[in-house]
């Protein structure tokens, strides 16, 4: 599949990224962990609410599971 087709997403998430980084310039790595999540997770066709998506949260309750290591 072509890499092209996730443009829009990335697009969308990197504005939003942005946007949090200015409003809150101090959660930093809140706001990459939130980011990564999303992107991951549209790509995989779940359709997320931008604010207390209940998947999105219980991704950030359990940081151990985003790599082998559990290192987040």
């Amino acid at each position: 599949m072509d890499s092209d087709v996730y443009n829009p997403i990335k697009e969308t998430e990197t504005h939003r990224f942005l946007k949090r980084i200015l409003a809150k310039p101090n959660q930093l790595q809140a706001h990459i962990r939130h980011t990564a999540s999303t992107v991951v997770v549209r790509i995989s066709c779940y359709d997320l609410n931008e604010n207390n998506d209940p998947l999105l949260t219980s991704l950030h309750v359990c940081p151990g599971m985003h790599n082998s290591e559990g290192v987040d």
